[in-house]
């Protein structure tokens, strides 16, 4: 997504989609080869439990899917708030122009 913002072509991005895509399926993958009963409870959960997916009445079900997730994939669920936080990333291109203040 930042490629496509910095560049303003979807054409120049498609390697970096294709990776991210493939990075996405072997997740899922390994998460339906080590944890799929974890993943489907708590899926489940949130999908009943509430109209808007909402995930405070599903704490045990996901309890039990991140001590799956750490134990066989060896991923630690992020802390609260880590998606929001800024991040820099590194890449082999070039920095986008600043754009000046009018």
């Amino acid at each position: 997504m930042l490629c496509r913002q910095e560049l303003d072509d979807p054409r120049a991005c498609l390697n970096e989609g294709k990776a991210v895509t493939n990075c996405a399926l072997d997740f899922f993958r390994k998460m339906k080869k080590n944890c799929a009963s974890e993943f489907a409870q708590y899926a489940n959960c949130l999908d009943k439990s509430s109209g808007d997916l909402n995930f405070q009445y599903c704490r045990k079900t996901q309890g039990v899917l991140d001590k799956c997730v750490l134990d066989k994939m060896n991923i630690e669920r992020p802390d609260y708030g880590y998606f929001a936080r800024a991040k820099v990333h590194a890449t082999d291109r070039p920095a986008p122009p600043k754009q000046e203040k009018a």
